[in-house]
């Protein structure tokens, strides 16, 4: 590498600009630059509440409760759109066929 030439070299889908170039406008809190002591926050200490911080437990267990027996008829209504039978559903791609199943899933809770 000779002298004046970027350090990093990237192509592709990993392109990115150069580090100096990222850091140029970045600003704290008072305008200044970002330091760990004055990084910039949507609110202070003063206005956060731990307890009304707490997720509802009660209505995230009944969510899942309803999708879980939402989900066999969505699947039996899966197979018969698609024709699918269940060696050809062990044969897809475990992430595809867990979204088609949880669109489903929503949709028909959602009616």
């Amino acid at each position: 590498m000779s002298t004046g030439l970027n350090p990093i070299w990237s192509q592709g889908p990993t392109m990115l600009p150069m580090s100096y170039k990222l850091l140029a406008h970045r600003t704290g809190g008072k305008g200044g630059d970002v330091i760990p002591s004055n990084l910039p926050t949507i609110a202070d200490t003063t206005d956060f509440d731990a307890l009304q911080n707490l997720p509802n437990f009660d209505e995230m267990l009944a969510k899942r409760i309803d999708q879980a027996e939402m989900s066999p008829k969505v699947v039996a209504q899966y197979k018969k759109v698609t024709g699918k039978t269940d060696h050809d559903i062990a044969r897809m791609d475990a992430e595809t066929y867990a979204d088609h199943i949880m669109a489903g899933i929503r949709a028909n809770l959602a009616a």
